[in-house]
């Protein structure tokens, strides 16, 4: 049953990341947003690549997620924890994706570049620029004084984003994808994945398994009810960001695409949990 709801799971990830290369790669239909958007410019030198980074970092974590779930052990806080660490990082992106117009974009980006880069500082954490081999880096003398220039010249005049914190960009990403209490379902994943006893106390499965030197050891398992929830709010979300980056683009076939797949995901998310749930006597994990 693992591999069963992996499996569609993994398929929905593999198309998104596959279409969001797919993306980059194309030139956007010439009445796109993203058309204006870039007028005329390479990817790299707009805040899309910010976009393109945080759809990478939150992919990563959608197929370990997805790859976690396939095994016999059982799992419930690493769970909660790479749903939660998803949501955020699409959030980050979703912020980008949610601008009126290509300046707010920049302007957004440039503000998150200096926010990031003050964190830095203040804990003494050093920037590294690494080359396109992978193979050479070196630090960078000024990031915080370079993410401040960079951000005086692209800001809109008058106007002053303030960047969200982790737990606004999730919230907004989720009312976005119209998950019912945004805010209850970050608290819940944030306390999960901290250890919170109110929460991880409601996993209800912690089972022993005794060892050659009998030596108890307890792990946590995931009752089915948290694992429907998790992977609804985490498939629900990567559909909310992958739509509004594919309408910017413009392209059809794109879009088909995905919908064939989410499609597919999401009715066997159904039938599988259902059955489990429907159960004479249902399993407490899947």
């Amino acid at each position: 049953m693992r591999h069963q709801i992996s499996r569609p799971l993994i398929d929905l990830g593999t198309a998104a990341s596959r279409i969001g290369s797919a993306l980059w790669e194309s030139e956007p239909a010439p009445d796109s947003r993203a058309s204006v958007i870039l007028a005329g410019r390479s990817m790299s030198s707009t805040a899309f690549t910010d976009v393109s980074v945080a759809l990478a970092a939150g992919s990563d974590h959608y197929h370990a997620l997805a790859r976690l779930i396939r095994l016999e052990e059982e799992f419930g806080p690493s769970i909660a924890a790479l749903t939660r660490s998803c949501i955020e990082t699409l959030g980050r992106g979703w912020w980008l994706l949610d601008s009126a117009d290509a300046a707010q974009m920049e302007h957004r980006a440039a503000a998150t570049a200096v926010r990031e880069q003050e964190t830095a500082a203040r804990n003494d954490v050093a920037s590294v620029r690494v080359f396109d081999d992978h193979a050479r880096g070196e630090a960078v003398a000024d990031p915080l004084g370079e993410a401040r220039t960079h951000l005086a010249t692209v800001q809109v005049e008058g106007v002053t984003e303030t960047v969200p914190g982790y737990r606004a960009l999730a919230v907004a990403i989720m009312v976005a994808a119209e998950i019912d209490k945004p805010a209850a379902m970050y608290s819940h994943l944030s306390g999960v994945a901290h250890g919170e006893s109110s929460t991880v106390g409601g996993l209800g499965s912690r089972r022993a398994t005794v060892l050659a030197d009998q030596v108890a050891a307890f792990s946590m398992g995931l009752p089915i009810r948290n694992a429907r929830t998790y992977l609804f709010a985490l498939t629900t979300v990567l559909d909310a960001f992958m739509s509004r980056l594919m309408a910017l683009w413009g392209i059809r076939a794109h879009e088909e695409r995905w919908e064939q797949v989410r499609g597919r995901t999401f009715m066997k998310f159904d039938e599988l949990f259902t059955a489990l749930e429907r159960a004479p006597e249902p399993p407490l994990v899947p």
